[in-house]
């Protein structure tokens, strides 16, 4: 399973509180999301960190909430590609048509992506200022529309998960 069966009613706990409009479903969707990408996410990230890795580490999460499907969908796998590539047209059954929203999530992701790739700092003019990812603040940038940077938003997750391996 995705969590002990010790562990059920605590993650149900922990998951809902910070999403309490969610239904059951996305509840558990964002408990195996976290689970299967954000705990292995969070590992590499505090294993960089520690290691003095040349470089910063950088560590973001796509939050933004599908319009398609009737938005029941938040952030499937695969998402971002659409907006790094800057082809929501291709990506249309995960994004829908291009729209104001679709087209902020393009300049946010794909700017920030040739940023990187050009300076190894992902920090530009279409985003809000992103510090790197430390073990005391731990910020994170959360895409979405519009996109912010949130030191450790997680946490309650984050550290519930603690308890698993990767």
């Amino acid at each position: 399973g995705f969590v002990s069966a010790d562990d059920i009613d605590e993650a149900w706990r922990i998951f809902q509180a910070a999403r309490p409009e969610a239904n059951p479903s996305e509840v558990f969707f964002r408990i195996v999301s976290a689970r299967g990408y954000r705990r292995d996410q969070t590992i590499m990230a505090e294993q960089r960190v520690d290691s003095g890795a040349v470089g910063n580490t950088w560590v973001y999460n796509l939050v933004w909430r599908q319009p398609v499907e009737g938005g029941r969908r938040v952030s499937q796998h695969s998402l971002d590609l659409p907006f790094v590539f800057d082809n929501v047209i291709a990506g249309e059954n995960m994004t829908g048509p291009e729209t104001e929203s679709t087209r902020a999530m393009v300049d946010n992701m794909a700017d920030t992506w040739i940023a990187f790739a050009r300076t190894g700092n992902p920090n530009n003019p279409s985003i809000p200022e992103w510090a790197p990812y430390d073990l005391a603040d731990r910020t994170m940038m959360l895409f979405d529309d519009p996109s912010r940077a949130v030191n450790d938003p997680f946490k309650a997750e984050r550290e519930f998960l603690a308890n698993y391996p990767s």
